[in-house]
């Protein structure tokens, strides 16, 4: 990445352990998680570069303007269906 983007990725000594937890979780067997909180704490950033760490697969839910629980419940069944019947959890 610093070859492409000439930029240093500097992580703080909170985020790397959260890093860390978040990885620990994805790499266990049936591993999943779930972040919930406000918009740019870099929950997501973490997330990404955790699940690559780990080895997998990162799916993500994001609603829009009419977004509701059939939705939900859509996106979820395809994210289980990926996970349980396609074994699509490795990169």
């Amino acid at each position: 990445m610093n070859e492409e983007t000439k930029m240093q990725l500097i992580l703080f000594k909170d985020a790397v352990e959260h890093m860390s937890r978040i990885a620990r979780v994805l790499s266990l067997q049936r591993g999943h998680f779930m972040l919930v909180g406000v918009g740019g704490s870099g929950k997501k950033s973490l997330t990404i570069l955790a699940s690559a760490l780990a080895g997998c697969v990162l799916e993500t839910i994001e609603p829009k303007k009419n977004y509701g629980k059939k939705e939900f419940k859509e996106d979820l069944l395809c994210m289980m269906k990926k996970a349980g019947v396609e074994n699509k959890v490795e990169l």
